[in-house]
């Protein structure tokens, strides 16, 4: 399919808002935009297929004239040029607003030109609804307003002429088709006007009357005739036509009564538009939304659709093509010559918030937007634009959800908190809604089973932080986000439902980046995950199942989205289906990066693995690939902030997104030129340059009544402007000296403060420690004894000069404060200043003396002291305290409520007015220590440094007001691990508290901030384990790194260093260190790869109690170096000195040696990662018995097969993925003894199947010979030295078993086969390399150093050299892909 788009919707009561060009296209006004629609091709009534037209037509081409006119404008109406080369400069379309502007404008498919323009209209402050271009001169475009006002523009000369015709509000205008100085009007109340402008005096040639009710439309007869006929649409429900010669109506046209039903028409007068198309024919609105065709021989109307359900407002032909707008927000497209209707366009009159598509029936698509119309959406329907509009209400609707069971059973939620439902496929549609209401939009909808009762499906809606439940039965309520347990005190911002496993879980997203998963029933807490430090916007799972009906390998993807600008992917697969304790994961699997703002919504493909689609707020929708976690297209048709997004449900090269532009865009990924955002930043656009056109003025006696008259009224209207603009003289004085005096009194009163609580933001979580400590006697008496223990930073020389850090006081109490006053004294140079800080303090005497010894005594302090004894001084000065708090000079009111002694109230002043800096101070100075006022006046600061975006002085504020959980959040939210560090250890919540730990611990490991790591597994309990893995990691690190041969053995090394920092090793960790291997990933390849080594050989430092275990971790660990042999030689170095033999292993690992017997698969696999680690070590020197030793770690039989089965299986799924049967012949193009095994001149296929043990077998005289299936594989007498050439190579999968076939049964069949013959003999216990390559390596070593080589009379006698014992080895034991390279040597 195409790309298309669904347009915003026209403006309203225009009669020119729509109009068609001669050249195919159709433009309408929305908004201050201008939409331009490509006139569909039909097929001529003549052809066969004509009655179909309806179904081959396809959506229109659409382009859109961004801001056409002013931002808060809208355009009235616009006009092409009657021309079909354009107008002179190729002018092609002009354009007016509600503003006054008309403006020009060369338009091509390929891109817009502003061209001119004119304000003459702005003058009279009135929308422009008459425009036309004469199509006797195309030089000539004439616009009239509300106020009576024409302009005559003349475009080739760029010169107006402006008319008035006195009090005449036009609605429409209509020039002659022969004359150009010739205009037909219609206006309010009904007049008709017809007009020359010849002359430049612009004379009424008839002013006629006939209609009751205003005019708002005229079209003028398009056939040349003696007597031009005009006709005029009124809001009386009355056609007229009107004879030029006589000035009179000739004919009345009057609407029939009646129409859609009982009652549908109603006696009130109606919006009434109408165009003469041809000599006898006219279209015209009817009452109820009917487009009406008038032929004048018979005066009866047709009615040729009812396509609008409102008043239609304007109408426009091309050819037999007929288009048409109204108040129901579509553009119905009619064929006159068919009496069919092409298709009816839906348009959008608000943003488009969200799409979802009906599980029951995928092409069914639901959309909610800002204009209250839920818009229901038959994609799969032969009839273009399908769509079923249903008005809930004058809210906007902001989410929906499909019930998963009920056909066309639709959910939603509004902005205004209501939450509804409604059957969108009932004959009689009705909204039912739930009688709880959030407090504000509902973001997100979505159906499950009951969680507070045992209801089969519930709606569940989040809104206002909250998730409540609702029984559409019952229409009860439960607000499930009160009964959630462990979930911090924090909004919630979404929810979903995931079903894994047959559980069920609840996941939720917070408001701080958090998201929560329980288990469902029972709400059992299992999953934290946490990664983003913004509110959660979006969070959806990967489809189980694609549209082909192929599992996804995804299907337990999480795509995430938070008010930040990337997107996590979670891989939950382990965490959902083996769910336990509670785990934390913090790293996600995947980072995709590249929006330049936040990310809004997601959406997975149903049709491709790992397609994900994202939109953002910098007006772009990414696809993203997950498999390789990197951009692939990014469509950038929309202007404005993106809301919501969808892939098309049956063509996967389409996705739908739209936005605040008021349009829902259909594009195809595949076509898009950019792979990431472009920086679009919107700029405040600029007044487009153009030439104003000159303004021909008339003498004042040349001037017709009405023109002076007009002319009056807009030089009064300029006086009372200029007026208005300029205040009386007194009040500039009096407003210039205030503002005067207000740049000379701003004092900074903490000036000290202020410099060094930025400087020290750094220090933020030292600070916190700092505040609650001093305070945990109180306040924070749950964390004291963890702030106990904590060693702060040493005292710097800055604290020691500052006198220990005097920024703090203020969250220190009554000393703090002190302190700070102290220092800031010391600062100020400002005596009123000081004298301020001294009265805030209670100390006013000794300034007033100091004061008075310097001469620095104020009006001010003099009425001031007067407060000590004077009762009435008092009253006065409390009301004059209260007059300049309403004037807005709160410091000065403070002083004055201090002064009096009323403290509360100044605080409350300063507090009304964010000054709480000094209200703090006042507070703490004047007040008692545990008063509750001064925790309320930290808590509102931190509430304001929040909305600053200053989440370092928030969480002291926090802290001094003893919300310590509030405080861990804000430290959060600082890009620090200290910051980290601190909120772990002052949160009173002990889920929240962990859930900081585990992300500083991550955080530790994979900036290898070892010191910091082992301080926080030393202070939170949850992570004792974590002192273990960190001492492995750091050493492994160095040996990984170290460029010489360590000395020390790692896990020596580590049991020393365990006891000697007392490190509790208790094999318990040994699951909490798996989770976190699992669930912890990097960017850094390297740390990823550090991480799982570590991860394993501390599991197996904790497992040297069961021997086996322990060298299973140790192997595992091996495992993850095997692509790496320079990481990997040097830690089989470290770990095995002495070499892999069972004795060395178990004194290396166990301190204890095994027995030389020892033939455990664990044994094997470190002895195999061994000889991987010598094969490509580049300072190997080789002989005969390292070659043999190498070759017998690798030459495994057993692991090879189970790895050559594994290969084939994953080759047999691919090619079942991809085989496609319309492409097969039904009969095969392979000869079928290549496919049955069966000889032929070259030989025997070696076997088709590797389910069986073996297809081909020796025969009596040694040549190779097929048997089918047999248990053994017989030799010559001299075994593999004696053996006839090699049987032909394997054929691919694909040939053997899909390559012509119409299915893939017997391909399935084999798999089958081949994953239970693996599943009873898997000897791939341990992990291996991959044997086949390392043998195809060894046979290089041996060739290159020619090892193994035999002599003449050896080889006379039958004998074989190492490398071609090798070489068959790998041809016949190993992997097909790489029989080639075996075959040459064989």
């Amino acid at each position: 399919m195409e790309e298309f788009m669904l347009p915003p919707a026209p403006n309203w009561f225009s009669s020119g808002a729509l109009r068609s060009s001669p050249d195919g296209y159709v433009a309408y006004a929305s908004q201050n935009q201008i939409v331009i629609l490509q006139v569909p091709e039909v097929e001529d009534e003549q052809s066969e297929n004509w009655r179909k037209e309806a179904v081959n037509v396809h959506p229109p081409r659409i382009y859109v004239i961004k801001e056409a006119h002013e931002e808060k404008s809208k355009v009235c109406s616009v006009c092409w040029c009657p021309v079909g080369s354009g107008g002179p400069q190729d002018r092609s379309l002009v354009s007016s607003s509600d503003n006054g502007s008309v403006r020009i404008w060369k338009w091509t498919p390929d891109g817009h030109t502003l061209m001119g323009h004119h304000t003459l209209h702005v003058e009279n402050r009135a929308k422009v609804f008459g425009l036309d271009w004469s199509r006797a001169d195309p030089n000539i475009v004439v616009s009239a307003d509300e106020t009576g006002c024409l302009v005559q523009w003349e475009l080739t000369t760029n010169r107006a002429k402006k008319f008035a015709f006195g009090r005449n509000s036009i609605f429409s205008l209509a020039l002659h088709p022969e004359d150009p100085d010739l205009v037909g009007f219609g206006c309010k109340l009904g007049l008709v006007f017809i007009v020359t402008l010849a002359g430049g005096n612009g004379r009424i040639i008839h002013k006629m009357r006939g209609h009751d009710e205003d005019c708002y439309s005229v079209s003028w007869c398009p056939v040349e005739a003696a007597d031009w006929r005009l006709v005029s649409a009124s809001r009386d429900r009355t056609l007229r036509i009107w004879s030029h010669a006589e000035g009179k109506a000739v004919q009345k046209l009057k609407m029939s009564q009646g129409g859609r039903g009982k009652g549908s028409y109603s006696q009130s007068p109606a919006f009434m538009t109408c165009t003469w198309i041809s000599e006898d024919i006219i279209l015209s609105s009817g009452e109820s939304g009917e487009l009406v065709r008038w032929d004048l021989s018979s005066s009866k109307p047709e009615v040729l659709h009812r396509a609008h359900f409102k008043s239609v407002f304007s109408v426009c032909v091309h050819g037999d093509i007929v288009f048409s707008i109204g108040q129901d927000r579509i553009v119905p497209v009619f064929n006159l010559k068919s009496r069919r209707m092409l298709y009816e366009l839906p348009t959008l009159n608000g943003f488009a918030y969200c799409l979802a598509s009906n599980p029951i029936d995928p092409s069914v698509i639901a959309l909610g937007a800002g204009d209250g119309l839920l818009r229901v959406w038959k994609s799969g329907s032969k009839q273009l634009f399908d769509v079923k509009h249903i008005k809930v209400n004058q809210s906007k609707i902001m989410s929906i959800a499909w019930h998963p069971s009920r056909e066309g059973f639709l959910g939603f939620g509004t902005d205004e908190g209501r939450v509804g439902w409604i059957d969108a496929f009932a004959s009689k549609l009705s909204v039912m809604f739930s009688k709880f209401q959030h407090k504000g939009g509902v973001y997100c909808t979505f159906w499950a089973p009951g969680i507070a009762d045992d209801s089969e499906c519930s709606m569940y809606t989040v809104g206002d932080g909250k998730l409540v439940q609702h029984n559409i039965k019952t229409n009860n309520t439960d607000v499930i986000s009160d009964i959630l347990p462990d979930l911090p005190k924090l909004s919630i911002s979404q929810a979903i439902w995931k079903v894994a496993k047959e559980q069920s879980f609840l996941m939720v997203g917070l408001e701080d980046g958090a998201m929560e998963v329980y288990l469902v029933p029972g709400l059992k807490h299992v999953l934290s995950l946490k990664n983003h430090k913004k509110l959660i916007q979006s969070m959806v799972f990967h489809p189980d199942y694609l549209t082909g009906g192929e599992e996804s390998k995804y299907k337990d993807w999480m795509a995430t989205a938070s008010s930040e600008n990337q997107v996590l992917v979670w891989d939950l697969k382990q965490a959902l289906e083996n769910v336990c304790d509670h785990q934390i994961i913090v790293c996600p699997t995947g980072t995709l990066s590249g929006h330049l703002s936040r990310v809004i919504e997601l959406a997975w493909s149903p049709h491709e693995d790992g397609r994900l689609v994202s939109v953002s707020y910098d007006s772009s929708a990414q696809v993203w690939d997950i498999g390789t976690m990197s951009p692939l297209h990014n469509f950038q048709g929309h202007s404005k902030r993106l809301m919501c997004c969808m892939w098309h449900p049956t063509d996967p090269d389409l996705v739908m997104t739209g936005g605040e532009d008021f349009t829902l865009a259909v594009w195809n990924p595949s076509k898009q030129k950019e792979t990431l955002p472009v920086d679009r930043k919107r700029k405040k656009a600029k007044p487009v340059k153009v030439a104003a056109p000159e303004v021909e003025q008339k003498q004042d006696s040349e001037l017709s009544f009405d023109e002076l008259l007009q002319k009056h009224k807009q030089e009064q209207l300029k006086q009372r402007d200029r007026e208005e603009s300029t205040p009386p003289r007194d009040n500039v004085n009096i407003v210039g000296k205030d503002k005067k005096i207000k740049r000379l009194t701003k004092k900074s009163y903490f000036p000290l403060f202020s410099k060094t609580e930025s400087q020290n933001a750094s220090r933020v979580a030292d600070d916190c420690l700092r505040i609650l400590k001093s305070k945990n006697e109180s306040a924070v008496d749950s964390v004291a004894k963890r702030l106990k223990n904590i060693t702060l930073n040493e005292v710097t020389a800055q604290d020691t000069e500052l006198k220990d850090r005097p920024y703090l006081g203020l969250f220190l109490g009554r000393e703090g404060v002190e302190r700070l006053l102290d220092a800031e004294m010391e600062n100020i140079e400002d005596f009123p200043a000081k004298a301020g800080i001294s009265l805030w303090r209670g100390d006013l005497v000794k300034t007033l003396q100091e004061a008075e010894s310097e001469g620095n005594l104020t009006d001010a302090l003099v009425a001031q002291s007067a407060g000590l004894n004077q009762r009435v001084w008092r009253r006065t000065a409390a009301a004059y305290a209260v007059q300049l708090s309403k004037e807005g000079s709160f410091m000065k009111a403070s002083e004055y409520f201090l002064a009096v002694h009323m403290v509360h109230e100044a605080i409350e002043v300063l507090k009304k007015n964010n000054a709480y800096e000094a209200a703090i101070s006042i507070a703490v100075m004047r007040l008692p220590e545990d008063d509750p006022v001064i925790a309320e006046l930290m808590t509102g600061y931190a509430y304001q440094a929040i909305q600053n975006g200053n989440h370092s002085l928030a969480a002291k504020c926090w802290a001094a007001a003893g919300n310590s959980c509030q405080a861990a959040t804000a430290l959060a939210k600082l890009p620090s691990k200290s910051n980290m560090r601190a909120a772990a250890l002052i949160s009173e919540d002990p889920r929240q508290s962990e859930v900081y730990a585990r992300q500083c611990f991550t955080d530790c490991v994979l900036s290898l901030d070892v010191e910091l790591g082992l301080i926080l597994s030393k202070e939170v309990s949850s992570l004792s384990w974590g002192a273990l893995f960190l001492i492995l990691f750091n050493h492994t690190n160095i040996v990984l790194k170290s460029t010489a041969a360590s000395t020390q053995q790692l896990f020596k090394l580590t049991e020393q260093l365990c006891k000697d920092q007392s490190v509790t090793c208790d094999k318990s960790f040994v699951s909490s260190i798996e989770q976190f291997m699992k669930t912890t990933s990097s960017s850094d390849s390297y740390i990823s790869r550090l991480v799982k080594v570590t991860g394993n050989l501390a599991q197996g430092f904790l497992s040297r109690d069961t021997p086996q275990d322990c060298l299973r971790f140790v192997s595992k660990s091996l495992a993850e170096l095997h692509s790496h042999p320079s990481e990997l030689e040097k830690l089989v170095r470290n770990l095995f000195p002495e070499g892999t033999q069972p004795p060395q292993v178990g004194e290396a690992l166990l301190s204890t040696p095994l027995d030389w017997q020892c033939n455990w698969p664990e044994i094997r696999s470190l002895q195999c990662s061994e000889a991987v680690s010598i094969l490509y070590s580049k300072g190997t020197v080789w002989n005969e018995k390292l070659m043999q030793d190498v070759a017998d770690a690798l030459m495994l039989e057993d692991e090879i097969l189970c790895q050559k089965i594994q290969a084939e299986i994953e080759e047999g799924e691919t090619s079942i993925a991809e085989f496609d049967p319309k492409k097969e012949t039904v009969v095969s193009t392979v000869d079928e003894s290549e496919r049955n095994g069966v000889e032929d001149d070259q030989g025997v296929d070696f076997t088709p199947s590797l389910s069986g043990t073996q297809t081909v077998s020796l025969g009596g005289d040694g040549n190779w010979k097929s048997d089918g299936l047999t248990p053994d594989f017989p030799l010559p007498p001299n075994g593999l030295e004696n053996l006839p050439p090699p049987p032909k190579q394997t054929a691919s999968f694909y040939s053997r078993f899909l390559r012509g076939r119409p299915d893939t049964v017997e391909a399935t069949k084999e798999i089958q086969k081949l994953r239970w013959r693996l599943s009873k003999h898997n000897y791939l216990v341990v992990p291996y390399p991959d044997l086949t390559v390392c043998c195809k390596g060894l046979l290089e070593v041996v060739l290159e150093n020619k090892l193994g080589e035999v002599t003449e009379e050896e080889e006379a006698d039958n004998k074989v050299s190492f490398s071609r014992k090798l070489a068959r080895f790998g041809y016949y034991k190993g992997s097909r892909i790489h029989q080639d390279y075996f075959l040459e040597h064989f």
